[in-house]
This record gives C-alpha cells, structure tokens and sequence, in this order.
C-alpha cells in the first residue's frame, strides 16, 4: 500500500507529483529488475498511453530525474530507454551499507547486566549480522523509513553527535538487538509513551 504521508511530504519538498514519482518509481523497479513479471504490462501501458506522458517526462529529464538513453521515436515511449538518475534515486532510496554503518556506530560497545553489577561487550557481531539486518530490518524500506530507524537508536542508546558516541549501554548484544529489532523497539516506544524507563541503561 502506498504510504500517503510520505507521497505528500516528498511532494511538498521537491515539487514531485504522485504522478511523477510513480512514474520514476515504475521506471526504477523495471530496471533493476525488480518486478520482472510486471514488465509487459508496464511496458504495454506506457506504450499505449505515451501521448499523456511526454510532456512529463520532457519536465522529468529537465529536473534530472531521469535520462533517456535514446529519443522518444515517433511519440512513443519504450521504457527500456528511460532510466531514472542518481539524484532521484539518492532522494528516494537508502544506502544499505551506509545505514548499517549509522546503526552499528550508534549501538553501544558495553552491556550492563539486569542486575546493574557485571559488564559485557555488546557489539561483538556474528559473521552474518550485516547481512540479516539488511534482508530482515531493512527490507525495502525507502529513506524516510530508514531515517526513522536511524532516530530511534539514536533515541533509544542517547547517541551523542559531539562524540559520535552513544552515552548509555546496551541491555543485550548487538546480535540478539538484531534478531529481536521488532519486539524491541515495540517495548521502546511504550516505555518512551509511558515515561517508565529506556532501553538503554544511563551511565550515571
């Protein structure tokens, strides 16, 4: 289901109409191969349709959303052609890598045990930690749903920017962080509604 919310907020930063940005977005999942078995319907619409979309794509390639890799021949569109840009897809789509890197830096290096007297290291990861969390957390996400993720860690383990370090320890290792992000974070934000504690243990 399309996210209303983000639609509108895309729109009100970059002027980029529901219409266009489907477009974009038909365009980058054609070509990234994405949704293979869509193709030829996609590629059907277009074509049949193309006398609606030129203007809007003249107005896209202008904007340096998208590029077309040959002209349109005879007003019809061939979206084989047509490729969206690095700047639509550095506005749209998150950077797996850089976002796991934004997570780990923030997850804390120490653990306090439940009973507040014994430490532990809670940033060792297992070999497929990157991995899981890019197939399982990340998933599709688009960069709002990423920058979200990115604010609750910083919320959760009070990430400072000054020292790029985050200022409280962690209750279990970053590993079993992972495996149980969902649940986790679930806990976070009832606590954070019920002002009843954190997630994340102060270093008092």
């Amino acid at each position: 289901m399309i996210n209303q919310r983000k639609v509108l907020e895309f729109y009100d930063e970059y002027k980029l109409s529901i219409e266009k940005l489907f477009f974009c977005y038909n365009i980058y999942l054609r070509n990234s191969q994405q949704t293979p078995e869509n193709n030829k319907l996609l590629d059907k619409y277009y074509k049949e349709n193309s006398l609606e979309y030129i203007k809007m794509i003249d107005e896209l390639v202008e904007r340096d959303f998208i590029e077309l890799l040959k002209p349109i021949k005879d007003g019809v569109i061939e979206l084989k052609y047509v490729r969206v840009t690095d700047k639509f897809e550095n506005l749209m789509f998150c950077n797996p890598d850089e976002i796991w890197e934004n997570f780990y830096i923030r997850y804390p290096a120490k653990g306090v045990s439940p009973d507040g007297y014994s430490y532990f290291t809670a940033n060792l990861l297992d070999k497929d930690d990157k991995e899981y969390f890019k197939k399982h957390i990340l998933k599709n996400a688009d960069k709002f749903e990423a920058e979200k993720m990115i604010f609750i860690i910083s919320e959760m383990f009070d990430w400072n920017p000054t020292t790029r370090k985050p200022e409280a320890f962690a209750k279990v290792g970053v590993s079993k962080f992972i495996r149980n992000y969902q649940t986790i974070v679930k806990q976070w934000e009832e606590e954070q509604s019920e002002n009843s504690g954190s997630w994340g243990t102060k270093r008092y």
